[in-house]
């Protein structure tokens, strides 16, 4: 599988927020690949610049290094790279964070991929993106399509398919086909921020596909055993902070995309959801468990509202 790298001009964006042993894996990682980009343009969100680690000899990609004096999230970071890749007339930005581990392939398939969709489908492919696996627990994080009010999976085996939402790393996007591309708010941080890139995409007209046949290991959050009635459970945990973002920006995201009566299904599905999980921190047993579910609560709460930033510790909130 190959894609030569002088046909395009490709740049690849990285989130890093204080793991250098992370960032260094990745950028080694991209320097090997065998459709080797010509630069890396790093976004450090850490409060301290990180100390870039030495590229190896003869490296292709050259690093364009930016240090944000505030942490902006993934979303501030990758708003502002395609707002760039698209100044400077970049065909392809492939998206990755610190903790992604692309095999030497990847990129290369993915152009591949791209390239064989425009001659299959009749709307310009905005995203195409690998499936993405966990390494903790080896679960892929299955595409999603917006339906009505909430999410539904997609099906899928391992030719292309189309959906809505997948996670942001991973994401190869052709900028030429997303000149109309009005991009999410910077405000959602982080959770579902690659979700509302991903309806973005599709109301400027192109499509969003992911390519189940390339796999990409990451790390979507991590889950906590509890033990129960002797029943392990597995569930997902995070600080109080990410508890309350990710609830906020859920309820945003879906109330604002449903029309009409569907609206108010979202406020409550969403508010369902959030009252589950409240009740689950509670029950299990988690740490910081009554203020981690009231969160959970005014999180869907804020959401209802809007994108005002909640209360939160930098410091916790990657």
């Amino acid at each position: 599988m190959t894609a030569s790298p002088g046909l395009f001009n490709i740049a690849v964006h990285v989130t890093a927020y204080r793991d250098a042993a992370a960032l260094a894996r990745v950028l080694n990682a991209i320097q090997v690949q065998t459709c080797a980009p010509a630069l890396i343009r790093l976004v450090d969100n850490s409060p301290a610049p990180l100390a870039l680690p030495l590229p190896p000899a003869h490296a292709p990609a050259r690093i364009l290094y930016q240090h944000l004096p505030a942490n902006e999230g993934t979303a501030g970071a990758i708003n502002r790279s395609i707002t760039w890749g698209t100044e400077s007339g970049l065909d392809y930005l492939w998206i990755l964070d610190q903790d992604s581990e692309p095999g030497p392939e990847l990129l290369a398939g993915l152009v591949k991929a791209h390239q064989d969709l425009l001659k299959t489908t009749r709307i310009p492919v905005g995203l195409v993106a690998p499936l993405t696996r966990n390494r903790d627990d080896g679960q892929p994080n299955a595409p999603l399509r917006f339906d009505r009010f909430r999410s539904r999976p997609v099906f899928y085996i391992t030719d292309p398919v189309e959906c809505d939402f997948l996670p942001a790393s991973g994401m190869l996007l052709h900028l030429p086909s997303l000149l109309q591309l009005k991009l999410p708010n910077s405000a959602y941080f982080l959770d579902l921020y690659d979700f509302a890139l991903g309806l973005a995409i599709k109301a400027a007209g192109a499509g969003v596909w992911v390519v189940p046949a390339l796999e990409l290991s990451h790390q979507v959050g991590s889950k906590v055993a509890f033990i129960k009635n002797e029943k392990t459970h597995l569930f997902a945990d995070m600080p109080e902070s990410r508890v309350r973002l990710l609830h906020r920006n859920s309820t945003y995201l879906y109330t604002r995309s449903a029309h009409g009566f569907d609206k108010l299904l979202a406020a409550g599905w969403q508010g369902r959801r959030a009252g589950l999980q409240a009740w689950r921190f509670i029950y299990y047993g988690f740490d910081q468990r009554w203020s981690k579910a009231a969160a959970a609560l005014s999180g869907w709460a804020l959401g209802l509202f809007g994108l005002a930033p909640p209360p939160r510790n930098p410091a916790n909130v990657k």
